[in-house]
């Protein structure tokens, strides 16, 4: 073979070798590329979640940083925010960005009593509500309203216990049902919760309040 073929046929190689190096570096760099957005983790189209704002919050949705923003879709996309917490400290341990708002409150308004009734009695209303938000903005709400008749300090008998919610988690659904009971001169209003995923999971959880004379003595749930 001579010189001038050997030259041709290094020149070949030297190429080949070329292109190959080429090949495999943009497969590496794809994958990092991959890698690096896998760490940002699976997001919601936004207008999914911000279309169900209201005008207030919408001007605070608007007021976050872009970061923040992707931060709140990406939230809203990981099954333990879908799943819901039981605890703020939960919650807080996948996103300090995540919150809890609580509300419980008492309105009695008296009856008018009777020549021959010994006590006045009250017509009562209380409630109790759980707000969850990202960066100060709701994605889920659930409220507890219970109403019943007291006199003498306690609980007589209940009328009914009701139950409402907001829901911002796109793909979930809630569901609820309430029970309501009056012992010992306290009454139980009840709720049970029900979160379905389409057909990928449901959670059941109780979330409750127990009132007495003066108003709402404890309360329980997610």
């Amino acid at each position: 073979m001579d010189t001038e073929n050997l030259r041709n046929i290094y020149a070949m190689l030297t190429r080949n070798l070329a292109a190959a190096t080429a090949v495999s570096v943009a497969i590496m760099l794809g994958g990092a590329a991959r890698s690096e957005a896998a760490n940002e983790g699976p997001t919601i189209n936004s207008s999914v979640f911000v279309d169900r704002l209201t005008q207030s919050e919408l001007l605070r949705w608007r007021a976050l940083a872009p970061a923040q923003q992707r931060a709140t879709l990406t939230l809203l996309a990981d099954p333990r925010v879908q799943r819901g917490f039981a605890t703020v400290g939960q919650a807080k341990a996948v996103s300090s960005a995540i919150d809890l708002v609580e509300t419980r409150d008492t309105a009695r308004t008296p009856v008018r009593a009777m020549p021959t009734a010994a006590t006045t009695t009250y017509q009562v209303q209380s409630w109790y509500s759980r707000t969850w938000t990202i960066f100060g903005i709701a994605y889920a709400t659930t409220r507890l309203d219970y109403y019943y008749v007291t006199g003498a300090g306690v609980v007589l008998y209940d009328h009914y216990c009701s139950a409402s919610y907001s829901n911002r988690v796109p793909l979930r659904s809630m569901s609820v049902q309430v029970n309501h009971y009056v012992g010992g001169g306290k009454g139980t209003c009840v709720a049970t919760w029900t979160l379905t995923k389409l057909n990928f999971w449901t959670d059941t959880s109780d979330q409750g309040m127990r009132v007495n004379g003066r108003g709402v003595e404890a309360t329980w749930g997610p």
